[in-house]
């Protein structure tokens, strides 16, 4: 309930509401506790655990390298250059962000004369394309292949790592070679397991990493409930900031791969860019609203607005792009962005907005947890515990205070409108006045922002038109209408000729495309502001052509026909023109004994007499029972 209303009414009256709000809140901290704990504890355990993989009775191995700059080095000359390989300096290398294939010597040696079979993991979930060579005596060599661009129902074992299975003869050294090609950080942490010790560690670790999300998702849901209680968007833009930050961190762990999308492979390879950049765009709206940048610093509103598009512009590109440059950018612009926040949360903080120093004390935080991720990603820092998980301590304590910040905001809300309360008392009618009108403002800002929400609720996303819900609704209010006023309704059913073709031949995107100017095409012929046009599902639309007799439907259709004839193929790439099949229906609501029903199926039975008459034509359902109902073709140079 908006706060407006507390102001004008006893200050007992909402009270169970005031309660329930309380209640949250302190539930909010309980949980604020717990993340703070829990989150840490859990990825504390999976460092531990991690780096104490070296098992008693493993097999011991050394590590040496060789770097591939051109990617096509086959296992033969690998072989003929054993002696170009160098040692590594550690079981876990890390050569940075590389367009190079590197290529490792593994030389293992098992002195447990009971288990022969092993499992080698690389524990590094986002390496595009690795190979293990088994290579026996004779040279001869069975091979493995993992990663992320490997599905999981493919690799020797359905883990978020790459892991594969290998089999050790007792006393004798046994020789592996590995070949990595990634866009990602070239890190490539080596070790060997016995497949009891291996599940029991991934058990372990499993039960921290659900520890970790699973505070996560109460935090969000917690941040849910307090959307839909106080109706501020704060909290929305740090719930849309915890989903999108928390898929990433699904993606960059593997846990998306292995559970969400394990059939994507193409997914799984821009996850990582993808929900980052989402993860920025919310963390810029979450310091824009959290700051109250345009009451506390108004001219930084546009720079904030300019930062939050420009990771909104990189979120199509993330999808394209290789997944260097795009995670370079990301990088430099999350850390140059980090420290704008910094700047423009420490000149809030002077001119007295107390929320600003937790903002201030959670972004510095994450700043250097993105610094330690990024120099460990480069290939400056060693993978170590604290480096390697840099980022998920950062935002672990990020989130914590993040949450006291818009507990400590709530607080401060909750305080002020006590005091405006209390004031409205004591003071003139002025002084109440003056505080309604601002209240109001907010109010007519909410209706603003609810009526915009109803609009993308029935607004396709893809093409921008209406979508198939707000055409379920629209067509019965025009068909009761109708039959009020006795007046005639239209309708038409647009379908897009050959459209698989386009899409087998050109690919989604460029269909994609086309269904947009078509769909504009459309709306632009419609020239009455009653006429609305919808997306019905894939590539067939519909028009509703209220007061329109069968005459003025036809022309319309006929119009639409021909402006999507006229479209430049070219502009799609395409190697020929782009035509659609219309199908028209004309009833009158207070006469007919037909049905809605019967009156969409009759516009959707002309539209498929169109596609069987040739395509690129107008076809309408003829109302005339002595014609029995048949459909006749109307075309650019008039009825057939």
């Amino acid at each position: 309930m908006p706060y407006a209303h507390w102001i004008r009414t006893p200050a007992n009256k909402h009270r169970p509401f005031m309660q329930t709000l309380s209640t949250l809140r302190n539930s909010g901290a309980l949980l604020i506790v717990l993340f703070a704990f829990g989150v840490i504890s859990a990825i504390t355990g999976i460092a531990s655990a991690r780096h104490s993989a070296a098992e008693s009775g493993a097999p011991t191995f050394a590590l040496a390298y060789l770097e591939d700059p051109s990617g096509e080095l086959t296992l033969a000359d690998i072989l003929a250059r054993e002696n170009a390989f160098a040692d590594t300096a550690s079981t876990s290398p890390n050569f940075g962000f590389t367009q190079s294939a590197y290529w490792f010597h593994i030389q293992a040696e098992n002195s447990d004369p009971e288990n022969h079979t092993w499992l080698l993991e690389i524990a590094y979930p986002v390496l595009d394309q690795i190979t293990l060579y088994d290579v026996d005596s004779s040279g001869n060599a069975v091979v493995h292949s993992s990663g992320d661009h490997v599905r999981l129902d493919e690799r020797d074992v359905s883990s978020r790592n790459p892991v594969f299975k290998v089999d050790i003869p007792t006393g004798a050294p046994k020789d592996y070679y590995l070949r990595v090609h990634s866009d990602s950080s070239m890190q490539v942490p080596v070790r060997f397991w016995s497949q009891d010790c291996y599940a029991s560690n991934t058990q372990t670790e499993y039960m921290l990493l659900g520890l970790y999300f699973g505070i996560l998702l109460a935090l969000l849901v917690y941040n849910l409930m307090l959307i839909i209680w106080i109706q501020d968007v704060v909290y929305f833009h740090y719930a849309g900031y915890l989903l999108t930050f928390s898929v990433f961190q699904l993606a960059i762990t593997g846990l998306a791969f292995q559970y969400l999308w394990p059939d994507s492979a193409y997914l799984n390879d821009h996850a990582v860019s993808l929900f980052l950049c989402l993860s920025a765009f919310f963390s810029t709206f979450l310091a824009h609203s959290l700051l109250q940048i345009p009451k506390n610093a108004p001219k930084h509103h546009r720079p904030f607005m300019g930062l939050a598009f420009f990771f909104l512009l990189m979120t199509p590109f993330s999808l394209v792009a290789d997944y260097q440059t795009v995670m370079k950018t990301l990088t430099f612009g999350v850390f140059i962005g980090s420290l704008y926040y910094l700047y423009v949360a420490t000149l809030t903080l002077r001119s007295g907005v107390s929320t600003a120093k937790y903002f201030l004390m959670a972004r510095s935080v994450f700043l250097v947890s993105v610094v330690l991720y990024s120099l460990t990603a480069q290939g400056l820092l060693p993978i170590a515990g604290f480096a390697e998980y840099a980022l998920q301590f950062g935002s672990a304590l990020e989130a914590t205070l993040l949450s006291l910040a818009l507990a400590h905001r709530f607080k401060v809300i909750k305080d002020n409108s006590a005091k405006i309360q209390a004031e409205a008392k004591d003071t003139m009618e002025l002084r109440v006045n003056e505080r309604t009108l601002e209240l109001k403002t907010v109010l007519e800002e909410l209706t603003v922002a609810n009526a915009r929400l109803q609009g993308l609720n029935n607004t396709d996303p893809m093409t921008g038109i209406n979508n198939r819900a707000f055409f379920e609704s629209h067509i019965e209010y025009a068909w009761n209408n109708a039959a009020r006023a006795t007046e005639y309704l239209s309708i038409m059913m647009v379908d897009v000729d050959h459209f698989k073709s386009i899409n087998d031949n050109f690919g989604h995107l460029i269909g994609d495309e086309v269904l947009v100017a078509i769909a504009q095409k459309i709306r632009k012929s419609l020239t009455r502001t009653t006429d609305q046009v919808a997306r019905y599902g894939g590539e067939e639309f519909v028009a509703v052509l209220s007061s329109t007799d069968l005459e003025g439907a036809l022309q319309v259709a006929e119009r639409v026909r021909a402006n999507v004839e006229a479209m430049d193929p070219m502009e799609f790439g395409l190697d020929s023109g782009v035509t659609v099949s219309i199908g028209v229906s004309t009833l009158s609501p207070a006469t007919t004994p037909l049905s809605l029903r019967d009156f969409i199926a009759q516009a959707d039975t002309a539209l498929y007499s169109a596609k069987h008459q040739g395509r690129n034509r107008v076809v309408a359902f003829d109302p005339d029972p002595d014609a029995g109902a048949a459909p006749y073709c109307v075309s650019s140079y008039g009825i057939n």
